[in-house]
């Protein structure tokens, strides 16, 4: 009878194990167009007893992730973000600015400036190359007026831009933070971890569009992050 039990035993721990790994494989299938999900394998390991046979039993479910490549992508999201806000403001400054060939360019009121000041330099008792000279130096103050301005608004609405992605920030770390916690505590308990380091990779993600960032796991899943700097932004 303790034969036939064991038997059993051995045979239900197999169908259990392979049940989830079967779970596993509908998840992987159900989640392939799932931003954040990474495709999960679930390793089995025989179970003994004295050098008796008892079975198989999950040891670990791991994921089929790229580490290196994540951080080479992540990297690569930080220098991309960094070159679309320059291209922005320089795109705004050169508009301010104007192209060199335009009549309202600065290049193009300076230049003019220029002419008007030779021309009165010749003849300085020219009363229409007075008034040209004046009229073409308005020009010059008005536009450089212009500009001071319009940079001051550009520069303010930096400063909210900046304020905006600290609370973003602060919001994600938070995140990271407390899935650190979780996946530390649950894997504790030898459960699945697979999923929240899912999630806490799609922080990492949004993160990196944000500042550039660096950072290295724990032994005990925990991760830290901090800027390319040296700033500290998460450590358990």
């Amino acid at each position: 009878m303790a034969d036939i039990t064991q038997a059993l035993r051995t045979a239900q721990s197999g169908l259990l194990a392979h049940q989830q790994a079967l779970n596993t494989v509908s998840n992987n299938i159900a989640n392939i167009s799932t931003p954040g999900y990474s495709k999960k394998k679930v390793n089995l390991e025989s179970q003994t007893v004295a050098g008796i046979g008892l079975g198989v039993k999950i040891s670990s479910v791991t994921r089929r992730v790229d580490e290196g490549l994540l951080k080479l992508i992540r990297t690569e999201n930080a220098e991309l973000s960094n070159f679309a806000k320059k291209e922005d403001v320089f795109a705004r400054i050169q508009e301010l600015f104007g192209r060199p060939g335009d009549n309202t360019s600065l290049s193009h009121l300076i230049e003019n400036f220029g002419e008007a000041a030779e021309l009165l330099a010749t003849t300085p008792d020219n009363i229409l190359e007075q008034t040209e000279f004046v009229r073409r130096a308005e020009e010059v103050t008005y536009k450089f007026s212009d500009m001071t301005t319009a940079i001051q608004e550009q520069r303010l609405q930096a400063d909210g831009k900046i304020a905006d992605i600290v609370s973003q920030m602060n919001t994600i770390t938070a995140k990271i933070d407390k899935l650190n916690d979780d996946i530390i505590s649950t894997s504790t308990v030898s459960k699945d971890v697979s999923d929240l380091r899912d999630q806490r990779d799609v922080e990492l993600d949004k993160l990196s569009k944000l500042v550039d960032i660096k950072y290295f796991f724990r032994n005990d899943g925990d991760v830290v992050v901090f800027t390319s700097g040296g700033k500290t932004l998460v450590d358990t």
